[in-house]
């Protein structure tokens, strides 16, 4: 029975996310990201506001990220890494590494890391 139960794990992380929890993902991160950027457009936001922002958009960071879905961390990647806020820009790129495990996103990871390295 524990053979089975590793089995449909493996399988379950090899597969991928839900195409459909994929979609809702990047459609709550989006919206929360737009949100944020308003609340940054702002003349004089509330700090709060700014507080309860970020928090969100870290979550949906988080859970884009941990879909391990490699269209929908390009997306989080491309959005995120040259976002004029540096904590959104390191929390991404922290999250993208510690959650995924496509190549692809990694690959994306180590070039912003020289980037960065470069600047």
């Amino acid at each position: 029975m524990r053979q089975l139960w590793l089995f449909v794990v493996c399988v379950g992380v090899a597969w991928g996310a839900n195409p459909a929890e994929v979609r809702r993902a990047r459609r709550e991160f989006e919206d929360v990201f737009s949100e944020y950027g308003k609340l940054l457009k702002k003349r004089r936001p509330k700090p709060a506001e700014l507080r309860k922002a970020a928090a969100k958009l870290k979550a949906a960071i988080r859970k884009l990220a941990s879909l391990n879905d490699p269209k929908a961390v390009k997306v989080l990647l491309t959005s995120c890494l040259n976002h004029k806020k540096f904590w959104v820009v390191r929390y991404t790129y922290e999250a993208v590494k510690a959650n995924t495990t496509s190549e692809s996103a990694q690959d994306e990871v180590a070039r912003f890391a020289m980037r960065q390295r470069d600047e």
